[in-house]
């Protein structure tokens, strides 16, 4: 895996295949709609992967596929908001919790972000050749 991560951000401004991960019943389904979400070639994903607008991933798709292949590989950190709570039931979100598949990263009352294993039973790692890597230095990075 990546010493990267790639963030999924809040539930409410995300494609159907990003909703899907949250949407999912079983920590199993969430954890596979992870990894397909990663893999998928349809565009309404992946112009959620490179972070541009769909419109300039299809007028510059060749451009930008190293880009994707690259973030495909990257680890994945989900980030719940306040906004997420008040629109996913409690369930939706407790099955993150599942430490065979995810690993709780850092929460308050504000933000809860858990990190997906890159394999089930592997837990999450923050990998960073930096001797001053922290997890508070990683939020830092996520909410600039």
């Amino acid at each position: 895996m990546s010493e990267r991560s790639y963030l999924i951000p809040n539930f409410i401004e995300s494609p159907l295949c990003v909703k899907d991960i949250f949407l999912q019943n079983s920590s199993l389904d969430s954890y596979t709609a992870v990894k397909t979400f990663l893999e998928s070639n349809d565009l309404n994903c992946t112009y959620y992967l490179t972070g541009v607008s769909q419109y300039q991933l299809e007028q510059r798709l060749k451009r930008y596929e190293p880009i994707i292949e690259q973030k495909r590989n990257y680890s994945v950190i989900i980030l719940f908001t306040r906004d997420d709570f008040k629109t996913l039931n409690r369930s939706k979100i407790n099955k993150f919790y599942n430490a065979t598949y995810f690993t709780p990263l850092y929460n308050n009352s504000e933000v809860y972000i858990f990190g997906v294993n890159p394999e089930p039973g592997v837990p999450f790692q923050i990998l960073n050749k930096s001797k001053e890597a922290t997890k508070e230095s990683l939020f830092k990075r996520i909410f600039k």
